[in-house]
Parts: C-alpha cells; sequence; structure tokens
C-alpha cells in the first residue's frame, strides 16, 4: 500500500512539473516540414509511414490523428508531444525503480530525464516526435520483461515482446532492444556466467525472431534494402568515434552547443584531443563501474540504444539513450548520499545545482522554439499576403528563413506550408508553386533584415548577408545538406529552374554571398527585403516592386 502511495504521489509531482515547464510549447507555431507531414499523413497515410527507406507507420498514425482533432491549430499537436514526453518520464521513474532499487534515485534520475536540454526537438517539434514514440514502447516493453524476469509470469513476456514490436514500428532505433535484454540478464542474474549468457540468449529469442519478422517486412515491402537510410550504410571508423565522444559531451554538458560547436568547427585539434580524452575517462569509469551492476546497465543502456544511430550525429537520436545518464546520475546521488558527514547535503545540493542548469537551457531552448514559431508564422503570413495580391502561381523565391540558432524554420516542405496557409487562413483556393533558391541561417531573429539583394542584369540576383554568423544553407542538395560550411568560392549549384554560384564565403567557411541566375523563361521571381516582398514578372523585363 505504501509503494502504491509513493508511486501516485511521485508521479502527479512529475506530471505537475512537465506541465508547469512545458506549457510555454502550446505556443510553437508550425515549423519546416510539419505541415507537409500532417497534410501527407491525413490524404495519404502510405506515403508517409513508408517514405525515404523509413517504415514508421506509428509516427504516421499519430499525426493523422492528431489531423483529425486539431486541424490548423498548432497548440494541438504540442500538446500530444507534451504528453508523450511526460508519459515517457513517467516510465523512467518505474524503470528507474526496477533497475536502481531506490525511489530517491529513481525519482532524480525521472526529473533530469524529463529536463535534459538534449530533448528540446523531440520535444517542440511536432515531426521529431518519432522517438518520443518509439520510447513509449521500448521503454514499456523493458519494464514488462523486468517483471517477467523476476516473476516469470508468460504474460509480462508476451506483453514485453508486443511492445517491442509496437517500437519498431515507431522507429528502427529499437531494434537493440533484444541486446538490452541479454546485458540486463548478464548483469543481474545470480547464476554463473555460461549459464547467464545462455540464459540471456534464451530469454531473448522471442525478441530477435520479431526483429527478423520486422527486417523481412521492410525488405519485401518498403525499400529492398536492410538500412533504413543510405545516410546510415557508411561506415567509417574514425568517424564512428567522433560521433561518440560527440554524443558523450551533449549528454555531459547540458547547454551552450552552438557557441561549443563554433568554437570545435574553428579549433578542430581541440576536438580531437577532448574526444579521446573524454573517451578515455569514459572506458576508465566503464572499467570502474563492474562492481556496481545497477550503474553497469546504465551505462551499456547508452551504449547499446546509440548503436543503430552511431553513424549519424544527431541531438535527437539521444532521447533513449539519455535515460541510462539520467538514471545513472541519479543513483549516484543516492550514494553520496551514503558518505557520512554531509553526503546527503551534498547530495541534495548537487541534485538542485543540475535541476536548476537542465531548468535553465530547456527554458532558453523552448523560447528559442517559440522565436522561430513567431517567424515562420511571420514571415509566411507576409509571404501569402504578396503572392495573393500579384496573383502569383508560380515563382523563385531567392531566400526564406531555414533555421533559427539552429531550429528549423522553413528549412523543408516550404509549398505544402505555404497552400496550406493560403487555404486555412487566407481562402485562397488553388494551389501555389514555390522554388527557393536558398535559405538563411539565421544566429538571430534581426539578421533576416540584414540580407542585401542587388540585380546585376536581367535575370541575374547577388544575395549577400552583412558581417556577422548568418550564412545561406541548401537543404534541397542532399550532398551538401549535412555540410554547411567547409564549400568552395566560385562552386556553381545547376538546377532545373536556376543556377547559384557562391560568390563569398566567411571565416567559418559558410556562404555569405551567391549569385543567382534565372535558366527558366517567364519565371516570376520574389524576393524578401527589409521587411517585404518584391515581385519581379518578368525577369527579360522591367522590375515591379510589391507591398
Amino acid at each position: 500500500m505504501m509503494k502504491s502511495k509513493t508511486l501516485l504521489v511521485d508521479s502527479l509531482f512529475l506530471i505537475f512539473v512537465s506541465g508547469l515547464v512545458f506549457y510555454g510549447s502550446l505556443d510553437i507555431y508550425f515549423l519546416s516540414e510539419n505541415i507537409g507531414h500532417i497534410k501527407t499523413a491525413a490524404e495519404n497515410f502510405p506515403e508517409l509511414a513508408f517514405t525515404n527507406y523509413y517504415f514508421r507507420p506509428l509516427y504516421a498514425l499519430s499525426l493523422r490523428l492528431d489531423y483529425g482533432i486539431w486541424r490548423a491549430e498548432p497548440a494541438g499537436y504540442h500538446l500530444t508531444n507534451l504528453l508523450l514526453h511526460t508519459l515517457n518520464t513517467l516510465l523512467a521513474y518505474l524503470l528507474g525503480r526496477q533497475i536502481l532499487k531506490n525511489r530517491f534515485a529513481a525519482l532524480i534520475g525521472a526529473f533530469f530525464f524529463l529536463l535534459h536540454p538534449i530533448h528540446s526537438l523531440s520535444i517542440f517539434w511536432i515531426s521529431g516526435r518519432t522517438d518520443m514514440l518509439c520510447a513509449v514502447f521500448y521503454l514499456s516493453g523493458l519494464i514488462a520483461f523486468i517483471r517477467y524476469f523476476q516473476e516469470k509470469e508468460p504474460r509480462f513476456q508476451a506483453l514485453g515482446a508486443g511492445l517491442f514490436a509496437l517500437s519498431m514500428l515507431a522507429k528502427e532505433m529499437a531494434l537493440s532492444f533484444p541486446l538490452i535484454i541479454i546485458a540486463y540478464v548478464l548483469i543481474f542474474d545470480a547464476s554463473p556466467f555460461k549459464d547467464r549468457a545462455l540464459k540471456g540468449l534464451r530469454m531473448s529469442a522471442p525478441y530477435f525472431l520479431i526483429l527478423l519478422v520486422f527486417i523481412l517486412v521492410r525488405i519485401i515491402f518498403v525499400s529492398g534494402e536492410l538500412i533504413s537510410s543510405r545516410d546510415h550504410a557508411a561506415l567509417a571508423p574514425l568517424q564512428l568515434v567522433k560521433n561518440s565522444a560527440a554524443y558523450l559531451g551533449l549528454l555531459a554538458i547540458p547547454g551552450g552547443h552552438i557557441e561549443i560547436a563554433r568554437f570545435l568547427k574553428s579549433h578542430p585539434a581541440w576536438f580531437i584531443i577532448l574526444s579521446l580524452a573524454g573517451l578515455v575517462v569514459f572506458l576508465f569509469f566503464l572499467n570502474r563501474m563492474r562492481k556496481s551492476p545497477p550503474l553497469l546497465f546504465c551505462t551499456l543502456f547508452i551504449l547499446i540504444t546509440l548503436l543503430p544511430v552511431l553513424r549519424l550525429m544527431m541531438r535527437w537520436y539521444l532521447y533513449i539513450p539519455s535515460l541510462g545518464f539520467c538514471l545513472a546520475l541519479g543513483y549516484a546521488l543516492q550514494r553520496l548520499q551514503e558518505v557520512k558527514r554531509g553526503g546527503a547535503r551534498l547530495s541534495y545540493l548537487l541534485a538542485g545545482l543540475i535541476f536548476f542548469g537542465y531548468a535553465f537551457f530547456i527554458f532558453q531552448e523552448q523560447n528559442r522554439w517559440v522565436q522561430a514559431g513567431q517567424l515562420s508564422r511571420e514571415f509566411s503570413e507576409k509571404l501569402c499576403r504578396a503572392m495573393i495580391a500579384h496573383e502569383v502561381h508560380k515563382c523563385l523565391l531567392l531566400s526564406l528563413p531555414g533555421e533559427l540558432e539552429e531550429t528549423p524554420v522553413m528549412l523543408h516542405g516550404v509549398n505544402a506550408f505555404i497552400n496550406f496557409r493560403l487555404a486555412q487562413d487566407f481562402g485562397h483556393s488553388g494551389g501555389v508553386e514555390i522554388i527557393p533558391a536558398t535559405f538563411f541561417s539565421l544566429r538571430e531573429k534581426a539578421d533576416l533584415d540584414r540580407l542585401i539583394v542587388g540585380k546585376v542584369r536581367p535575370g541575374e540576383y547577388l544575395l549577400s548577408l552583412e558581417p556577422g554568423e548568418s550564412f545561406f544553407v541548401f537543404p534541397s542538395r542532399s550532398d551538401m545538406a549535412l555540410r554547411k560550411s567547409g564549400l568552395q568560392e566560385g562552386l556553381l549549384l545547376q538546377e532545373t529552374a536556376f543556377t547559384l554560384r557562391i560568390e563569398s564565403l566567411n571565416r567559418e567557411g559558410e556562404a555569405d554571398k551567391l549569385q543567382v541566375a534565372v535558366t527558366e523563361p517567364g519565371l516570376a521571381v520574389l524576393y524578401y527585403l527589409n521587411g517585404n516582398f518584391y515581385l519581379e514578372n518578368n525577369i527579360f523585363g522591367e522590375g515591379a516592386s510589391g507591398n
């Protein structure tokens, strides 16, 4: 009875804090490919569920259900994201109780998980909920398996297997689940090592069978390839080491990632030194953790859950692995309580400092996403009004905001987004086609009005940014999407309706001056300058400026 009461009290407290901290996320407007994914899920479900070498029907289903309820109200979609993260926090607490065997450690670990700033993209981006959906079933399945391991009830084995199957339908990185089971048995079973190993293989067999079926389904019905994305196909050992170090750094250092990344980009030798030092320290502690089963399991949880995604370095991949880090912190603080002469006071002090640090950075991230949403709303409204005023049906848009402080604004899905706004907010029937030439990566919102547009000759434009930290990006180019810097002056990009030449780079190797030449005769050209849009109806004739 007492255990049930403490579970209820702790759970209600976690729910309250989650709502208090993340209530502001309901004000984030639609960003980047949100509308494209939502409309595709509602109107062509298989296209989103079986797209781009991925197989994620639960993600598509969640957006379809949201659209049926909320339609054009972004707060509803963000409410779903908030509920998913809150549910995962509760699951983190339950899993912590099972693994750490201590209420204080589990509760502290769950709070760390709730507030960890690395989760910002998953929580605040509608299109980024895949990791949270996967985590709901992944963590539930692990909780069910541990119950089966402890009580030998077949119903928990069946429940765990079913939840694992669902996690695979949310995101492919759940394929690490059978290895987590083996790790758990090896660490927590009391029998000799050989018996533990055989037991781990036997207990994980149903999960490996589910994984095999899933892989066969993917190969036959989805892409014909085992790898979920071609970006994951290349194996570079040095890159794996660099990614491992970067992931550990993102977990251990809660904020300032943009500034740190820019420094390390300018000083690559420091990145190598810090990466090697961090890995050495991590391996040292891993060796010391052998005598602490809960800490060892938490560490292996991080490593194993990262294995499927280690070939790429994306912050949102850390959503599930971060649980191991947060529970390990909670366990370390609980062990500190046992130290005499003020250990308890010190553990509470450290917990408070970490809480306030995480809260500071997560609020900072939330504010950044709210600002990105405001920019998306304002820019798209001006763009819609300009297109209606000039009766534009197809145009080349010289540049538009792609991201704000690495937060996506209109980086992908521009046509779906603008057509959605035209229909929903302006009652404009008939579709429009926008061809983006390039996008801004903005360091601050004010940089949007620092664009300089010059006309070289009819159909040719020179775009430049005033000196600062903003630059141009090219997300439509798959060969450049993940490489914003290290470009070359004079690089010529040939597209269907235009050609683009990089005229100059800033000191970070990022493009800050471009020349765009329109190659499709009669194509209207639209550009943003000093808060207004300007239109040229005929690229070979006189230009007319709009609103």
